[in-house]
């Protein structure tokens, strides 16, 4: 009898994850996922996701699943929302666009929480702009001007700052042909690694650039 071990993958790609989960709830036939049943049926150990995505209903939202219970809304959840919205359009949020489907939240969350929609804009950017372990030198980049330091991590994502960070910098345009959801509804923007992730290129503000989806497909693993 030969024994051997079962194959360990302490950093999964974030995307394996989702679709991972997407799977679990198609086979259990069902709109959304609980952890205990994910834990029973899916691939990873429920904290697998809820380490990459900070929440469980993070991870549920990017799998394009449903949360049932949306229970004490953290700021955090406004701020990411916020997140999205801003990259969807590829500009500031105004009032008109806090409504379904464009947010998961009505603007008269944000007025009850900040009590202004100027106040929960301002508390968003003070958020985002907070240096963090993972994305002080990106803003130090951003709010001065001054060449930063690497900063290496070691999964091939970036957290919704950095890649807001980013997308900030490049104007919320493609880098290679100009496209803007902000002039076409249509484009959609992603952040791509100049030198690919596969080819040794590390997760940093500098080999991160914004392109649109076509763009992206087009370049590859390619430099």
């Amino acid at each position: 009898m030969k024994f051997e071990l079962n194959q360990y993958n302490r950093n999964p790609d974030p995307q394996e994850v989702l679709a991972d989960i997407k799977n679990t709830a198609n086979k259990l036939n069902k709109s959304t996922l609980t952890t205990a049943e994910y834990k029973e049926h899916g691939r990873w150990h429920p904290d697998t996701p809820i380490r990459l995505f900070n929440k469980w209903n993070y991870a549920l939202e990017q799998a394009g699943l449903e949360i049932k219970k949306r229970m004490n809304i953290s700021d955090e959840d406004l701020y990411l929302n916020l997140n999205t919205i801003w990259i969807h359009l590829g500009r500031q949020p105004h009032t008109s666009d806090m409504v379904k489907p464009t947010s998961k939240f009505d603007l008269s969350v944000y007025k009850r929480r900040f009590k202004s929609w100027r106040n929960a804009l301002e508390a968003f950017i003070t958020f985002v702009n907070e240096n963090s372990e993972n994305d002080s030198a990106a803003l130090a980049t951003l709010n001065s001007g001054t060449q930063i330091q690497p900063i290496k991590t070691v999964t091939r994502s970036a957290g919704w700052r950095m890649r807001f960070l980013v997308m900030k910098r490049d104007c919320f345009k493609c880098r290679q042909c100009g496209s803007s959801p902000s002039t076409d509804n249509k484009v959609v923007l992603v952040i791509d690694h100049v030198i690919p992730y596969s080819k040794g290129g590390l997760t940093t503000v500098e080999n991160l650039q914004t392109l649109c989806e076509m763009c992206n497909g087009g370049k590859s693993n390619l430099t």
